[in-house]
């Protein structure tokens, strides 16, 4: 079973690039914890990003599994860029409107800067289910699906006193 998650990263323009990450996209020992330790400036993330979908992330980009490098899959000789390059997002808001329904991804990672934090940072937003029986809704469906406001994942690592 594999936690799915996006990493996503601003550009100097405002708009946004994002991946697919297959494996381990928890934040605690997964994806969260790679990102904060070994990608955490602007130059790192942007690269990672813009080498395609990941299958693992490893704490390099030599140790990590990009679909782009595994070759022969699901009866292709090599995978299709078209399919795995990053996707673009014209803004934060647009970003989270195209993930909207994507019920498997778990986790999104954004490293974005901002004018009091111009270096940039990582956050995370949680993807949630309600169950609509909790909420007492007449409704088609058993449960509404939606993403957490963005948390600092630095917010997860720092030490409690």
């Amino acid at each position: 079973m594999s936690t799915r998650s996006n990493i996503a990263v601003d550009k100097d323009d405002g708009s946004i690039i994002r991946v697919y990450c297959h494996f381990d996209g928890y934040i605690n020992e997964g994806v969260g914890q790679i990102l904060h330790n070994y990608y955490n400036d602007k130059d790192k993330a942007t690269s990672l990003v813009s080498k395609g979908d990941i299958s693992e992330l490893g704490t390099d980009e030599e140790h990590t599994k990009f679909y782009k490098d595994r070759g022969f899959s699901w009866g292709h000789t090599q995978e299709d860029w078209s399919s795995i390059k990053p996707k673009p997002s014209a803004s934060e808001y647009s970003m989270m409107n195209e993930l909207r329904g994507d019920l498997f991804i778990e986790y999104l990672y954004y490293f974005a800067t901002c004018e009091h934090i111009p270096e940039g940072q990582w956050y995370v937003s949680e993807s949630k289910f309600l169950d609509t029986a909790e909420i007492d809704i007449n409704a088609y469906h058993s449960s509404l699906h939606y993403w957490t406001k963005f948390i600092p994942l630095e917010a997860f690592f720092t030490e409690k006193e």
